[in-house]
């Protein structure tokens, strides 16, 4: 679910209400937040309306994962989305990237970003 309606970003508490509604009438009992953090008024409202919610933060496809800055603003966006929502009941995965290609580089960054994945999920860890 992109946080997107009627052609513009979805911010706002009536929106989260509209976009959730829609994926409650489909069936669903949890939604995918694709690709970036979204508003916490996504999160607040799958709280209230019994939705699970796997969130990701934006490394996909190509970034460049031999890049230190790249690596540095993967940790602190993983860092900062789940500072913010780690006591919502809602959240049930965190992602750290998506369609990405195999290689060293790419296996290397998410090793090392997923020790702080540990530390923010489980403490003393």
């Amino acid at each position: 679910m992109h946080e997107e309606i009627d052609g513009r970003r979805a911010n706002s508490q009536a929106d989260a209400v509209k976009l959730l509604t829609w994926a409650k009438e489909l069936g669903c009992n949890y939604v995918r937040l694709a690709h970036y953090p979204h508003s916490e008024n996504m999160l607040r409202m799958a709280d209230k309306m019994g939705l699970m919610v796997w969130e990701e933060i934006p490394v996909y496809w190509t970034v460049d994962f031999n890049n230190e800055a790249t690596y540095n603003n993967a940790k602190n966006q993983l860092t900062e989305v789940i500072t913010r929502d780690k006591n919502r009941a809602c959240v049930i995965i965190w992602s750290m990237a998506n369609e990405t290609p195999l290689s060293e580089g790419r296996n290397s960054f998410c090793s090392v970003l997923s020790i702080t994945l540990k530390h923010l999920t489980l403490p003393g860890y």
